[in-house]
């Protein structure tokens, strides 16, 4: 009888540090996940700063284009150099021809 009470004690012992160690490992993971958890929000919100950031200098350069898109005229223009084209060409959608472009004309 005193035989069979002491192999129970050892396996209640063992069944109590089996327990002890899930418990440990559970927190352990629980400590893990949490702190991936964490810096990934940290992580978004660094992100999410730099896209405003980004959209911001997007809208100053999309202004400048509309100024200086709006600011040429011809006589501008003309003052650069350009030319008004006097020749109007078109290029033939249904496929290669002889007025297509191409560098292997040799």
């Amino acid at each position: 009888m005193k035989a069979q009470i002491a192999r129970i004690e050892d396996h209640q012992a063992i069944f109590v540090y089996a327990a002890l160690a899930l418990c440990a490992a559970i927190f352990a993971f629980y400590g893990y996940f949490l702190n991936s958890a964490i810096r990934n929000v940290i992580a978004r919100q660094n992100v999410e700063g730099q896209m405003s950031a980004i959209r911001v200098s997007q809208s100053s350069l999309e202004s400048n284009y509309v100024a200086l898109k709006d600011s040429v005229t011809l006589d501008s223009a003309k003052t650069l150099g350009f030319a008004e084209a006097n020749d109007t060409l078109f290029i033939n959608a249904e496929g290669p021809s002889k007025t297509a472009l191409s560098y292997n004309d040799r």
